[in-house]
C-alpha cells in the first residue's frame, strides 16, 4: 500500500540522514516521494468517503499544505537553486497535479451541495481558481506556455492564467 511505501521511504531517508553523506537534493527528493505516497492514501480516503461535508474542506486544505512542503523546504534550506533543479520536473509536476486534482475533485463534489455552495461561494471560487492555477503550473514545468498573436483572450482572468503559466 501507499502508506507502507511512504513509511519505507521515510525509513530510508532516516538511514541516509544518520550516515550524513548524501546530497541535500537526494534527501529532499526522498522526502517528496514519501509525502506523495502518504497523501495519496489520504486523498483516496476522501474520495472513497465522497468528501464528507463536515470535514473535507479542512482536510483538503491540510493536504494541499502538506503537498506544498517539499517546495517550501527547498526555499527554506537556502539552497541557491530553483526547486525544479533540486526536486526535478517529475516530482514537481506530481505535487502540482495532486494539488490541482484534489481541488478539482473536491469542487466537483461540493457543487452538488446546493445549500453549502450558496453559503460558501467565495470559498468554492477560491478552490476552483487555486486548482486551475496548480494545474496550469504543473503544465508549465516542461512546456512553458508561449503566447502568440493568434491567442484570443476572452477575459483578464484567462489572460492572467495564461501569462502565469
Amino acid at each position: 500500500t501507499f502508506l507502507a511505501k511512504g513509511s519505507a521511504t521515510l525509513d530510508k531517508l532516516k538511514d541516509i540522514c544518520n550516515k550524513g553523506k548524501e546530497h541535500p537534493s537526494t534527501l529532499l527528493q526522498l522526502y517528496t516521494q514519501a509525502v506523495l505516497d502518504i497523501t495519496y492514501f489520504e486523498e483516496n480516503q476522501l474520495v472513497d468517503e465522497d468528501f464528507p461535508e463536515e470535514s473535507s474542506l479542512q482536510k483538503v486544505q491540510e493536504l494541499s499544505c502538506i503537498l506544498s512542503e517539499p517546495e517550501d523546504l527547498v526555499r527554506e534550506c537556502n539552497i541557491n537553486d530553483k526547486p525544479i533543479n533540486i526536486l526535478g520536473a517529475e516530482l514537481l509536476e506530481c505535487l502540482y497535479w495532486r494539488k490541482g486534482a484534489l481541488l478539482y475533485m473536491y469542487c466537483h463534489t461540493a457543487k452538488e451541495r446546493t445549500e453549502w455552495l450558496q453559503e460558501n461561494i467565495a470559498i468554492f471560487k477560491k478552490c476552483l481558481n487555486d486548482g486551475v492555477h496548480y494545474l496550469m503550473k504543473m503544465l508549465s514545468f516542461r512546456c512553458p506556455l508561449q503566447l502568440n498573436e493568434d491567442v484570443s483572450l476572452q477575459d483578464k482572468d484567462t489572460a492572467r492564467l495564461l501569462s502565469e503559466g
